[in-house]
């Protein structure tokens, strides 16, 4: 296929919403590259969600980030050559879905151009693409608490609540992509978008998976309820900080927030230690980059 170096020329460019979508990372990893100008991608389609995790997973994979970019810039300063970055062209805008940490490394070392694999497509499938990169990232994995966000957010994009329809075929997509033995989890999801409708928007998934079944307790089940993990939780209790947390968890009860006990312990547990951390990763690693 000949290949103009213009990459506003999308007439060079196949065109991957007309590829099998089990094709499509693979098709789109053998076009040819070319470099781009870095200042013209577009980020909106990042898929990774690190608030989905705990703070303490969320530490984590700052620093497993910052490890990676390091290495990649190292990469660059060695002379070596990156694998491509992967970009589909949406009208004239080039939409990054995978390679979001080689963009920091490149923009790190004051380079303007990047190599990039680029093909043609549309809004749905730049963000299926983007989910699904990451979903087979060999460098840094999705968690499991990230799996279940990404798997909520494709459900509430696709299924229609008015038609009771799903985009085409993309409940057999949002399987194959996440490697689900069956639809159980899916259709799970499915049932509690139906649920609550609007209401879903907003909620993450460990919000709307309980949020519908809490709202609908009186007080004095909730108070119940709120008891009872109470005296589940009191060996836990080691320092005046747990007690202030449990406090605060209690009152998120009896108000009918979905608060987890565990969250709440974990902010108290932020030493100076951890926010000279924080502060040194704030302005390098940048939340797409996760």
């Amino acid at each position: 296929m000949p290949v103009r170096q213009d990459t506003k020329d999308n007439n060079q460019l196949i065109d991957i919403t007309q590829i099998s979508p089990e094709r499509r990372i693979s098709e789109l990893k053998q076009q040819p590259s070319r470099k781009i100008p870095i200042s013209e991608l577009q980020i909106n389609y990042q898929s990774r969600r690190p608030d989905a995790d705990s703070k303490r997973v969320q530490r984590l994979a700052k620093e497993k980030t910052k490890e990676h970019i390091d290495g990649l810039t190292q990469s660059l300063t060695d002379g070596e050559e990156l694998e491509p970055i992967s970009v589909v062209m949406i009208g004239q805008r080039l939409h990054l879905v995978d390679g979001y940490h080689r963009r920091r490394a490149y923009m790190k070392m004051g380079l303007k151009e990047i190599p990039a694999r680029i093909v043609q497509g549309d809004e749905n499938v730049a963000r299926v693409l983007s989910v699904e990169c990451n979903q087979k990232s060999k460098h840094m994995g999705v968690s499991d608490d990230q799996k279940a966000e990404q798997t909520w957010e494709l459900v509430k994009e696709n299924y229609d609540l008015e038609t009771g329809r799903w985009t085409e075929n993309m409940r057999a997509e949002i399987k194959r992509i996440f490697g689900y033995s069956s639809y159980s989890q899916i259709d799970n999801m499915r049932k509690k978008y139906i649920d609550l409708g609007e209401q879903a928007e907003g909620l993450r998934w460990k919000q709307a998976r309980s949020h519908r079944e809490f709202k609908e307790l009186t007080s004095e089940e909730k108070a119940e309820r709120a008891l009872r993990k109470a005296r589940d939780i009191s060996q836990k209790i080691g320092s005046p900080q747990d007690m202030a947390c449990l406090v605060k968890f209690l009152s998120n009860q009896l108000l009918g927030q979905d608060t987890e006990f565990q969250e709440l312990i974990e902010l108290q547990e932020a030493s100076e230690d951890q926010l000279m951390e924080d502060t040194m990763f704030n302005g390098m690693v940048e939340d797409e980059e996760f």
